[in-house]
């Protein structure tokens, strides 16, 4: 059987739909009947409402539009490809990072050597 938490998390999503193979039920968990359309589970990211009838009985579960808009809305910006890459040919190459004084001088090696391999290049993909 499939079973889902009860609460949601502080956030508002609930936890995915897990397998359950023992007879009873871990506490703050519901069974997910086969006839139950579970997939607002991806389409909301887990921002779902759950409808019981009257026995306690999961019958539906919904997306929560407004919930997992507020998580959307919420998300860190997607990071813009950095200018110094733009145009990289594909090939092998070298990097290290230094922390350089104010004459130019290499005070200290941070991360030292290491080599990377583009395959593509970047602003290709």
């Amino acid at each position: 059987m499939n079973i889902i938490r009860v609460e949601a998390n502080e956030n508002g999503a609930r936890p995915p739909i897990q397998s359950w193979d023992r007879p009873e039920l871990p506490n703050g968990y519901i069974a997910v009947p086969d006839g139950v359309d579970a997939s607002a589970m991806q389409t909301h990211g887990g921002f779902v409402d759950l409808t019981m009838d009257e026995g306690g009985a999961l019958t539906a579960i919904t997306g929560n539009d407004e919930k997992y808009q507020v998580y959307l809305d919420n998300l860190p910006p997607e990071p813009e490809e950095p200018e110094d890459t733009a145009g990289l040919s594909p090939g092998c190459y070298c990097y290290d990072v230094r922390l350089v004084g104010p004459g130019g001088e290499t005070v200290d090696t941070i991360v030292p050597r290491s080599e990377f391999r583009v395959e593509e290049a970047v602003g290709d993909v």
